[in-house]
């Protein structure tokens, strides 16, 4: 899984993770702050925002992968605010609430 950590308000790419059940597993470029700190960032986004139709049942490691996914496939908006890189990626993968 890509992952990306918070950098003033910017999202960089640092490493890889494998999120298993029970363990982390951490690349040499990344440290377990990092991880929380990406987590975190995308978790407490998703507890304020009510305009993205998000699944119940969306294991939190699923959208650290979405998010990770689409600055991947979307290099161009990926210098944009932590915020919109968010909405935009969660937005383009379960729409907006009608």
């Amino acid at each position: 899984m890509k992952s990306f950590i918070l950098l003033g308000l910017k999202l960089k790419k640092v490493g890889t993770i494998n999120l298993k059940q029970d363990a982390i597993e951490v690349s040499e470029a990344l440290r377990l702050f990092d991880v929380g700190a990406y987590l975190g960032y995308i978790i407490g986004w998703i507890d304020r925002d009510d305009s993205i139709n998000l699944p119940i049942d969306e294991p939190p490691d699923g959208y650290l992968t979405i998010v990770g996914n689409w600055l991947e496939e979307h290099p161009e908006k990926s210098h944009g605010h932590s915020s919109d890189c968010v909405f935009w990626a969660l937005e383009e993968a379960f729409g907006l609430k009608k």
